[in-house]
């Protein structure tokens, strides 16, 4: 049976890179990439709580398309 999922759809925030000058766009750049990781970093440790832990849904998988990240988890039922 395939577990009920839902996917979390995390905020990206779009520059115009042109509007920007070479260091704004640099250190933006460090940035993001500093934020890419930490979402891998937590997702992995949620993917890894979820598996040990009823209470923390499990997360099956995390992707991105076209430069927006997403996971997807296990659907918990409740009010947001």
């Amino acid at each position: 049976m395939i577990p009920l999922c839902c996917i979390r759809h995390d905020i990206v925030i779009n520059f115009s890179a042109h509007l920007l000058i070479p260091e704004q766009q640099q250190i933006l750049n460090q940035y993001w990439q500093e934020y890419l990781r930490l979402f891998r970093v937590e997702t992995q440790a949620l993917g890894k709580l979820g598996e040990e832990y009823q209470q923390i849904p499990t997360i099956f998988e995390y992707f991105d398309e076209q430069d927006e990240y997403f996971y997807v988890q296990e659907y918990t039922e409740g009010h947001s």
